[in-house]
């Protein structure tokens, strides 16, 4: 048992991040994790079972079929420095049984002082994050299916531009209306290249 616990501890920071020069780059539109709506963070960000307004559409675009008539939201979030992130959605029931939906997130990381090789200060710049949204949901069998489409687009001097899918399924409610099962897979795209 010793010994399981000691390769489970030494084993676990090893796998969680690469951080030798091969790994430099790997990543962007990070801001694409920031979650959206003040009930959800309140759940810790379980929610995407529960989602029933605009922000189902950045959850599971699945539970888009369970908003009521016309719905909005928006996120501000204040981070670290003068960082913030903004997320704005709109979500629409269109007939029984689909819906629509249409999202903005947008990060910004402040003013950054810009400097030269000898680190003389030689201007500033401000790298932010966009990411536009539509989305469609629609009941099948109990079940709601739903997919949203979004255009990535992520600025430091030079912009990356590129494209994301997000899928998701809702259950009916089981166990007399106390259980319903949410399943979302999110920012699936290609590669982005400053």
């Amino acid at each position: 048992m010793r010994i399981l616990l000691a390769v489970m501890l030494l084993a676990g920071p090893a796998a969680a991040g690469d951080f030798g020069s091969g790994a430099r780059g790997t990543t962007t539109a990070n801001f694409l994790k920031l979650g959206s709506g003040a009930r959800a963070a309140a759940m810790g960000e379980a929610f995407t079972a529960v989602a029933d307004d605009a922000t189902a559409l950045y959850w599971n675009p699945g539970a888009l079929t369970q908003v009521k008539g016309r719905t909005a939201s928006l996120t501000h979030a204040a981070h670290l420095d003068a960082s913030f992130f903004d997320h704005l959605s709109y979500a629409q029931l269109l007939r029984d049984g689909e819906a629509l939906g249409v999202g903005v997130q947008y990060f910004s990381a402040g003013s950054i002082a810009e400097t030269d090789t000898t680190g003389t200060e030689v201007g500033s710049f401000k790298p932010n994050d966009l990411a536009l949204s539509v989305g469609y949901a629609r009941k099948l069998r109990g079940f709601s299916f739903g997919l949203s489409a979004k255009y990535v687009q992520s600025k430091i001097l030079d912009t990356a531009k590129g494209g994301a899918v997000d899928a998701g399924v809702l259950s009916p409610a089981l166990l007399d209306e106390k259980l319903r099962l949410g399943l979302a897979v999110t920012n699936l795209g290609g590669k982005m290249k400053f």
